[in-house]
């Protein structure tokens, strides 16, 4: 019984002193937006509204036609997570 409050002793101990920041501890864990995914060709019939609803279809924040090449002047649907 002895070593059993000893040990949530400890373990109560050791959750206060980590809820407050009493030892810095990082998770090393560091999130980047990923760039733009660009597929489809934007036309009169694709437009933005539909390039959006196609991009928010496959779980991404928002969809725009870009051109992501100055010399071609073909538009993709790019979808986007910001």
């Amino acid at each position: 019984m002895g070593s059993f409050k000893l040990m949530t002793t400890f373990a109560l101990v050791a959750m206060a002193a980590i809820s407050c920041d009493l030892f810095n501890v990082e998770t090393g864990i560091f999130v980047q937006a990923a760039a733009p995914i660009c597929g489809r060709v934007c036309s009169e019939k694709f437009e933005d509204g539909k390039c959006d609803k196609y991009c928010v279809g496959l779980s991404y924040k928002n969809g725009f036609c870009f051109q992501s090449d100055p010399k071609i002047s073909t538009y993709r649907c790019c979808c986007s997570s910001d």
